[in-house]
C-alpha cells in the first residue's frame, strides 16, 4: 500500500496493511499540535525502544484522578429512589392485604345483624384480599431479587 492511504498521525504498522518493517514513525508525518494536555502514559526510561515510540495518553485537564485522604471517609452510596418506592409499595399491599383478609370477619362480629347479607364492601374485600396479599409479597421478593443483582454486579 502507498503511503498515502495511511492516516500520517499514527505508526504505519497499527493500520491495516501497514508493514511491520517500517520505521516506528514515518518521514512524512507532519508535526501537529494538540489544544489538550498531552502526558507521558509511562515515565520515560533509558530503552531506546519505548522512548522511540512516543506513546502519550490525552487526559482532559479537568480529569485529574481523585485521591482521597488517609482518614477520609469512604463515598456514601446513593440511595435509587424507585427500591424505596417498591419497598413501600410492597409493604403497603401486604399489610392492606393482610388487614382485608381479617377485618370483616371482626367488624361483622361487633355490629348487630341489619341484613342478611352485609355491606357489600365485605364481599369486595373479601376477594380482593388474598390478591393485593400476593402482589405485595411478590414485591418484596421482587425488590430482594434487585437488591441481590446489584449486589452481586457491585461485588462479584
Amino acid at each position: 500500500m502507498s503511503a498515502s492511504q495511511f492516516d500520517q498521525r499514527y505508526d504505519s504498522i497499527y493500520q491495516r496493511g501497514g508493514e511491520a518493517h517500517e520505521t516506528a514513525r514515518s518521514a512524512v508525518r507532519p508535526a501537529t499540535t494538540s489544544p489538550a494536555i498531552r502526558t507521558a502514559a509511562v515515565e520515560p526510561s533509558s530503552d531506546a525502544a519505548a522512548q522511540s515510540t512516543d506513546i502519550a495518553e490525552v487526559i482532559p485537564p479537568d480529569a485529574a484522578p481523585q485521591v482521597r485522604p488517609e482518614g477520609a471517609a469512604a463515598a456514601r452510596r446513593k440511595i435509587n429512589p424507585f427500591l424505596v418506592a417498591l419497598w413501600a409499595l410492597g409493604i403497603a399491599l401486604s399489610v392492606f392485604g393482610a388487614w382485608g383478609s381479617v377485618a370483616p370477619t371482626f367488624i361483622e362480629m361487633q355490629a348487630t345483624q341489619t341484613t342478611t347479607f352485609g355491606p357489600p364492601w365485605y364481599f369486595v374485600l373479601y376477594t380482593l384480599a388474598p390478591n393485593v396479599l400476593i402482589a405485595g409479597l411478590i414485591t418484596i421478593a421482587g425488590v430482594l431479587v434487585l437488591h441481590a443483582v446489584d449486589w452481586t454486579r457491585r461485588h462479584g
